[in-house]
């Protein structure tokens, strides 16, 4: 497939993509007190809330990042078409699930786009999945009040990970050979 493309890109590069909901209901992890002692977690459900969409380059730690308010085919048309003015020169190779957002005819990419869906209801195997587990625990030191102070968490949070750390997050063994074995 990529063999088709030819001398058309100066650069491949491999991404994973993925949506993560982001709002006002109390993310909950758990804590370490003292003996008897149990920690004080807000419980109220605000159903607030918005998507965070995002690609990860796990070789490189590499992000791309939006807040948008949905989850359909006109959020997934304007995340793609922001994307597609970072980097015209490279082709991008896109892994991704097989949300009805994600495989509609609807949805029209750049022609240095290419997607790779993952099989149907394996969201283990999107290393983004552990990114946003990470991004999450993060967040859930804090009680945001308005969806104006989960933006800026969210933007302090996604700043606190260096490239490095996502790469580690983000580098399945599995992807990283086939990747090796893909461009060698």
């Amino acid at each position: 497939m990529v063999s088709q493309y030819g001398d058309l890109y100066e650069k491949l590069r491999l991404w994973v993509e993925d949506e993560t909901r982001i709002g006002l209901m109390p993310i909950h992890r758990r804590r370490i007190t003292l003996k008897g002692v149990r920690p004080l977690i807000s419980s109220e459900i605000k159903r607030e809330y918005e998507y965070l969409f995002g690609l990860v380059e796990p070789l490189t730690g590499q992000n791309f990042m939006m807040e948008l308010p949905g989850l359909d085919t006109e959020m997934m048309q304007v995340f793609m078409d922001e994307f597609g003015k970072e980097d015209e020169e490279s082709l991008h190779l896109i892994l991704m699930d097989n949300a009805s957002a994600h495989t509609t005819e609807k949805l029209k990419v750049s022609g240095n786009i290419v997607f790779i869906f993952f099989p149907a209801n394996a969201p283990e195997l999107n290393p983004i999945e552990r990114f946003w587990k990470e991004l999450k625990d993060w967040l859930s030191d804090y009680e945001p009040q308005t969806m104006k102070e989960v933006s800026q968490l969210v933007g302090e949070g996604l700043k606190s990970f260096s490239a490095e750390a996502i790469s580690s997050i983000t580098s399945f063994g599995y992807l990283m050979r086939a990747w090796a074995n893909a461009i060698a």
